[in-house]
């Protein structure tokens, strides 16, 4: 088994794996049925590269080239379409998309009954004994490939540079994990055309699209610049435990078998039994300090509500306690705003205490949250954080009644983040946070933050 063939396997069982666990994830969106379908074509892709590289047999070979390389046609006519869905211009596109189908399914078929214009033959290649040479539909079929992803990879970058939001971060995830993928796979097509380039991109492909799976079931996502640094480090300390092998291998054979004799390759089997052994160590060590300088700020103002949080509970009057919660964190974490609304006991609704930020925004804050409104019941129900964004999403791709009507009061509070104060099962108070100044989205850490936080003042009330 070489390399492509090797990758080709890998890549068959994640892509499978992804568009099974995405076509069974609920809800079911249109969305997702069509990311599905992409990685369908991706499983097919790399299961047609599996097959194409490990026989031994030309006219197997030969069959096999033209299947993976007509199942990669499908790939970026299904990632335009998952994009148009995604950033929400399916109505205006519709017509477009027919095209790109038509066009597609145009080449497809002259490919399955003119398979000579398509790959004509197969020749040795970069140490592969069989490798497709393109005719004439090839390069037509090259340039749709190339246009469509990159069509699509452009208009996720305009989805990513639109205001932080869910959407957006869903954005920089995708075209993270696409510009890895596309150019990892298109690494094939170099040898086609002869440009002697070893396509060793190919198993990148697995990586984005487990992450890019991710971005879409998930809402709630890690930070980009931490998965952009985190892979960055990865590549950098394995590329190291890996190259000095294969360098004293490859660059210094000669020289090894002059000073060990015939025991010169146990140099680079230690080198690689050392190196692979302290590497998740070195990856750790480095992950943990860029770690430290890009969340010095969060990881600062978060350490300071913890602190803050302990003395919650000693602050025996209830007015000066509500009017210090809405202080520390709104000046803490740079909010726009901040505000809170109590229990009032004998009407059973939620009235608002304390509020922090500029005047305009207080003025038009709801004085009152009514103990049978749609946000007040789905606190009691589940007893956790709304992310105000993740309402907002869910409404827009579930068409959801209930979160439509959530979204309404949403849109009124001005919330990003809405967070109950509970005393056992009884919700006494609600934490309502704005937007940060930053423009940043609240992290999954925040939100254990304020949980904490909110819960001592629950103790304190």
């Amino acid at each position: 088994m070489n390399y492509l063939s090797f990758s080709g396997i890998i890549i068959f069982a994640t892509s499978i794996a992804s568009s099974i666990f995405v076509f069974y994830s609920k809800p079911r969106t249109t969305l997702k049925l069509t990311w599905g379908l992409f990685c369908l074509s991706v499983s097919l892709w790399g299961f047609g590269l599996f097959k194409a590289f490990i026989t031994v047999d030309y006219n197997n070979a030969l069959f096999w080239a033209r299947f993976l390389n007509l199942s990669a046609l499908t790939i970026p006519l299904f990632f335009v379409h998952f994009v148009f869905l995604f950033s929400n211009k399916i109505q205006p596109k519709k017509k477009e998309l027919s095209i790109y189908y038509i066009i597609v399914c145009v080449i497809l078929f002259l490919a399955i009954f003119a398979p000579r214009e398509f790959i004509p033959s197969l020749s040795p290649k970069s140490g592969f004994p069989f490798y497709p040479n393109p005719g004439l539909l090839y390069y037509v079929f090259s340039l749709i490939f190339v246009f469509l992803s990159g069509y699509g990879s452009y208009l996720l970058f305009l989805e990513s540079k639109r205001e932080n939001t869910i959407r957006s971060y869903q954005a920089k995830y995708i075209l993270f994990g696409v510009t890895i993928g596309f150019l990892g796979g298109g690494s094939t097509f170099l040898e086609v055309f002869d440009l002697n380039i070893y396509p060793f991109g190919t198993s990148l492909v697995t990586i984005y699209v487990v992450l890019t799976t991710y971005a879409i079931i998930r809402y709630r996502l890690m930070d980009i610049k931490l998965v952009i640094t985190r892979f960055g480090i990865f590549v950098f300390v394995y590329s190291v435990v890996l190259g000095i092998p294969f360098g004293l291998v490859i660059g210094l054979r000669e020289w090894l078998m002059g000073f060990f004799g015939q025991g010169w390759f146990w140099a680079p089997m230690v080198s690689l039994l050392v190196l692979a052994t302290a590497g998740p160590f070195i990856y750790l060590f480095i992950q943990r300090r860029a770690e430290e300088v890009l969340l010095q700020e969060q990881r600062q103002y978060q350490k300071t509500l913890r602190q803050a949080s302990t003395g919650m509970a000693r602050v025996k009057e209830i007015d000066k306690l509500l009017n210090l919660m809405v202080h520390i964190v709104s000046r803490t974490v740079r909010l726009e705003y901040c505000a809170i609304y109590l229990l009032d006991g004998t009407r059973g609704n939620y009235v608002l205490k304390a509020s922090r930020g500029s005047e305009s925004l207080r003025s038009e804050l709801l004085k009152e949250l009514e103990a049978e409104s749609v946000l007040i019941k789905r606190l009691k129900e589940k007893q956790e954080i709304i992310v105000c964004e993740e309402i907002r999403q869910k409404a827009v791709d579930i068409s959801d009644a209930h979160a439509g009507e959530m979204v309404s009061t949403i849109r009124l509070l001005g919330a990003e983040l809405v967070v109950p104060s509970l005393d056992g099962e009884n919700l006494i108070a609600v934490l309502v946070l704005g937007k940060k100044k930053s423009g940043e989205i609240y992290s999954p850490d925040d939100l254990l933050v304020f949980s904490i936080l909110a819960n001592q003042s629950a103790l304190g009330i």
